[in-house]
């Protein structure tokens, strides 16, 4: 077995992005905020202040299909992300018929499809046997699920839309709102120089540690941790079995005593699929 990466995850992570205030913005309908200090910090700015219409946490898939759709409406923006460029690793590879409806719509399906792989199903086996096949059909234009790496989808878009739009290695340290919209502070993370970004609206694009959301005193985030580990790797498969495999399709292997799981992710240049194969370590 050749692996990529392996990572263990103890936790389970999920991420909700509500961006329906595109069309508000559109309209230049005015905020509604509360004119209270959402963080106490100290405003204090080390360069000139700059004005955006969206100021953006994140530059991952979210974050940058979010500044696309700025771009296309004429909003001016600062996207700030305090990784040094787009993720190494494979992490969400799974994108949606109705994902992909919604890229249609915007143009931007076919970046996504010229690189991906696609599977039309899953397969599942028990106790060495296939025991199960099920195929994808659906009343859409993209009957299957695209699996496509992670790093691949924020180069692509960061690609669409420059990567001199992006400040990388930038994070959100504080923020406070009022009538006339967000003044927040930026920091890059290497030299420490800090800057001061006023905008109309603030996106937390940041995923589940959102700084956007942390920083907000009065926001709630009821959860609860799941203490179930797992194993996660991008690996290429060998021996007598590997050519159950399908390329195609996802693979489900169900046990008793747990599921162990590999989907195609990508073709490698000499030409061997890596999958990502994860299983549960425990109940």
């Amino acid at each position: 077995m050749h692996r990529k990466n392996q990572n263990i995850y103890k936790d389970t992570f999920f991420l909700i992005i509500i961006i329906s205030f595109i069309h508000t913005l559109s309209n230049h309908t005015s905020i509604t905020n509360k004119s209270k200090n959402l963080h106490q910090t100290t405003m204090v700015s080390t360069t000139a202040d700059k004005k955006v219409d969206v100021l953006m946490s994140g530059a991952g898939p979210v974050g940058l299909f979010f500044a696309l759709r700025m771009v296309f409406m004429n909003h001016t923006f600062k996207i700030i992300e305090k990784r040094q460029g787009a993720c190494h690793e494979t992490r969400a590879v799974a994108i949606t018929a109705r994902t992909l409806e919604v890229l249609h719509n915007r143009k931007l399906a076919n970046c996504i499809l010229k690189k991906a792989m696609t599977l039309q199903g899953t397969q599942m086996f028990s106790n060495g046997k296939k025991i199960a096949q099920i195929n994808m059909s659906a009343y859409t234009i993209f009957p299957h699920i695209s699996s496509l790496p992670q790093h691949d989808t924020e180069e692509t878009f960061a690609d669409l839309l420059g990567k001199d739009h992006i400040s990388w290695n930038s994070k959100l340290i504080g923020y406070k709102q009022d009538s006339e919209g967000v003044e927040a502070l930026v920091q890059n993370v290497l030299t420490g120089e800090e800057e001061t970004i006023h905008a109309r609206y603030i996106v937390g694009a940041d995923g589940t540690h959102s700084a956007v959301r942390k920083l907000a005193d009065d926001w709630s985030y009821e959860c609860y941790t799941v203490g179930t580990k797992f194993v996660v790797g991008d690996a290429i498969l060998e021996g007598k079995d590997s050519g159950q495999l399908c390329e195609s399709r996802e693979n489900g292997f169900f046990h008793p005593e747990g599921v162990v799981g590999m989907i195609p992710v990508e073709i490698s240049e000499d030409g061997e699929c890596y999958y990502r194969v994860f299983s549960n370590l425990g109940p």
